[in-house]
């Protein structure tokens, strides 16, 4: 009813009637004709100081340099492309650029077995060569076994070989051995370590024992063999003896076992077996390399 009281005045022509700010239904009017009911190409908010006709709006619109509208079938630089259609592209070109010759930078031609990859400074290109035509040299290269003919052959013309192999092994003089390397040992030394006698004789063994350093060991085969072990953590000029003090080593051996203890003997894994009656050795040790050698 208070609606109809407002807008359908028959006399009084007046809004907000007794109202400072008053307009009358005329006024109202009037303002919705002049924004909405244009009949023509006139102008949009007529009067107003920044008015703008409908074709110079359309003109505006259909301007490509600044609005575009969505191709994605189209390739011009005007184009533009959905989000879907743009990663679909980056797709396909990831999937297709799975091949090196498709790197702007590599170059692949006539491949054949072997060929690598070298950088070509004139071109600016990674291309296909062989060793040869990248003066790669075959000398340096590491290689098995397998892939030398005559193996042995060839190690043993190897100059480094010969020239190891005569100064290891053809001594003339009071030279050293292992010559050159940091535990390198003199012939005198070695005489030294041999002429070093037992201090110490231990106590008669009737069973399975690991030796003592620098002592003589009686061992004692009557009823059953013996197995020796060699002293632990030996050190260059250990010594130790094993002796057959009731004369049955022959019937009941002694084995001095250097293998399950992981000591050389005579620089390999050895034992030593003393099955003879009345059997007697002396060993020394003389290093990592060597190990153990019967003194006697």
């Amino acid at each position: 009813m208070s609606i109809i009281k407002k807008h359908t005045r028959n006399k009084d022509q007046f809004l907000d009637k007794g109202g400072v700010n008053q307009s009358t239904a005329a006024d109202v009017k009037s303002a919705v004709d002049l924004k909405h009911l244009q009949n023509s190409d006139t102008s949009l908010d007529n009067g107003q100081p920044n008015q703008v006709t409908s074709a110079e709006l359309r003109t505006h619109v259909d301007d490509v340099t600044i609005h575009r509208i969505i191709n994605d079938a189209g390739l011009a630089v005007t184009d533009l492309w959905s989000a879907d259609k743009i990663s679909t592209e980056i797709s396909n070109a990831i999937d297709a650029n799975n091949e090196l010759d498709e790197l702007i930078d590599v170059t692949i031609t006539a491949v054949v077995d072997n060929e690598i990859l070298g950088f070509n400074s004139g071109s600016g290109e990674w291309i296909n060569q062989t060793p040869a035509e990248l003066g790669l040299s075959e000398i340096g290269h590491t290689h098995v076994a397998t892939d030398i003919t005559d193996f042995d052959t060839e190690v043993g013309n190897h100059p480094d070989v010969t020239a190891n192999t005569t100064a290891r092994h053809t001594q003339n003089s009071d030279t050293k051995l292992d010559e050159g390397n940091a535990n390198e040992v003199t012939a005198a030394a070695i005489r030294n370590i041999l002429d070093t006698s037992i201090v110490t004789i231990s106590t008669e063994q009737i069973a399975n024992f690991t030796a003592t350093k620098n002592a003589l060991i009686p061992v004692d085969v009557t009823t059953i063999p013996i197995t020796v072990t060699p002293p632990a953590t030996p050190v260059t000029g250990d010594i130790f003896g094993i002796v057959d003090s009731r004369f049955n080593a022959q019937t009941n051996n002694i084995t001095v076992d250097f293998t399950t203890a992981t000591q050389n003997l005579y620089a390999a894994s050895n034992n030593w077996i003393i099955n003879i009656d009345g059997g007697y050795v002396e060993f020394i040790y003389i290093n990592s390399t060597i190990g153990w050698v019967a003194k006697k």
